[in-house]
């Protein structure tokens, strides 16, 4: 849950948790190229920590239709912040668009817990398909996994 920034309710918001074994593609960089997304220059790395997407830039169709059996507020829009699109939370109250650096960011934010009592108001769902997508994924040396709330889906 986060408390909206336009009318001042609470309202559901969601992301992706990945687990200790998710791997990366890490680009290489060459200084005598122009970098480039899709030279493919790169290698895929585990670094064994859980991590947390934000600035969903795009999302395997697969996982997309399973985010969509929870909500229809995660969509793609503009933010003035990042300077970019992605796929990002909006108010299920006045439709106010919710941007990832204050609930990934800033801790106490939706995504951030401090404490085994913010992480309890978390639930976890299990997505059991393969997830692609181009992100950020970032990590905290304490996320409080063991005291969220754990299902599989139904």
């Amino acid at each position: 849950m986060s408390d909206c920034w336009g009318c001042s309710n609470l309202t559901r918001v969601f992301s992706f948790k990945l687990p200790e074994q998710h791997e990366e593609f890490e680009y290489y960089e060459d200084e005598d190229e122009d970098f480039a997304l899709t030279s493919n220059l790169g290698e895929w790395t585990c670094h064994g920590y859980r991590g947390t997407v934000s600035n969903v830039d795009s999302l395997s169709p697969l996982v997309t239709k399973q985010i969509h059996h929870f909500t229809n507020k995660f969509k793609q829009a503009y933010s003035k912040t990042a300077g970019s699109r992605y796929l990002m939370n909006h108010c299920e109250n006045c439709g106010a668009k919710l941007g990832d650096f204050f609930m990934h960011s800033e801790p106490g934010g939706a995504f951030f817990p401090t404490s085994p009592q913010e992480a309890k108001r978390m639930t976890l769902i299990r997505i059991n398909e393969r997830f692609d997508a181009n992100c950020s994924v970032g990590f905290a040396s304490e996320d409080f996994f063991d005291w969220m709330q754990i299902r599989e889906q139904s």
